[in-house]
């Protein structure tokens, strides 16, 4: 086997890998609340060939005498992004830590809880507060449904306390998650708890700006400059992939002329 085109082949999976990753961060440039993915490749090290690693079936490289890169679990980059003011009553950001719970229905028929720092709200056609972008009920600090009447005005103030009539009627509640780097990403701008994130308690007061959302937190620039950089990195190792087929041609062939 040629090892230098199986780690040439790594280093390829391994830029492609981080090509799509940086791509959905900068297609997600306009989503508001959103926190950008982060790329890990970590170094295969040597191993020697004569005495392997005891424990699971080897990776081929490993097998080879290890080297190459191979990917980690991708991580998320929870920085703020930026407070963007729109006007809209309805429109909440989150300018602490923290994150807005939602309400879903889980695979097996029970509802599940889901964070989110998307702050754009609606009232849906059965008067609750819900997501505008993705229809999940908004939940308030026990964790409830907010119902309000759709007919009447509606004020948030900046400690998340929801009015009608002159009256409180809810408070949005906000999650305080231990260790925000356990949670993991499920689609429309969500994450869930796997388990790992650690104790979820109900912030005491929430630290909203009302008539503003949170924009996504991914640099335009940095992603793009980084999304060149990862093309580069697997031309070359393309290009490298390439140069080993091209020998392993002329060796096969030289060794036939010989034999």
């Amino acid at each position: 086997m040629n090892y230098g085109l199986y780690l040439s082949a790594a280093g390829a999976i391994g830029a492609m890998h981080r090509q799509n990753v940086l791509a959905n961060n900068l297609a997600n440039v306009r989503t508001a609340g959103f926190k950008p993915d982060e790329v890990f490749l970590r170094e295969r090290l040597p191993a020697r060939i004569e005495a392997p690693v005891p424990g699971a079936e080897a990776h081929l490289l490993e097998r080879l005498g290890g080297g190459g890169v191979f990917a980690e679990p991708t991580g998320t980059r929870f920085k703020p992004g930026a407070i963007e003011r729109t006007g809209n009553p309805l429109d909440v950001a989150l300018t602490g830590s923290g994150f807005f719970m939602v309400r879903s229905s889980g695979a097996k028929g029970g509802e599940a809880i889901r964070y989110s720092r998307d702050g754009r709200f609606a009232i849906n056609s059965k008067g609750e507060l819900v997501q505008a972008a993705s229809g999940m009920r908004i939940l308030d600090d026990r964790q409830r449904p907010i119902r309000l009447d759709s007919a009447a005005g509606v004020r948030i103030a900046p400690d998340g306390v929801i009015s009608q009539g002159g009256a409180a009627v809810a408070r949005i509640g906000v999650a305080e998650v231990a260790d925000q780097h356990q949670l993991r990403k499920q689609g429309d701008n969500l994450f869930h708890d796997e388990g790992g994130a650690g104790a979820v308690r109900i912030a005491a007061e929430a630290r909203l700006e009302v008539g503003a959302i949170e924009a996504s937190a991914v640099d335009p620039v940095l992603e793009l400059k980084s999304l060149i950089d990862a093309g580069r990195a697997a031309e070359a190792n393309f290009r490298m992939i390439q140069y080993h087929d091209t020998l392993n041609d002329q060796v096969i062939n030289r060794v036939a002329r010989v034999a």
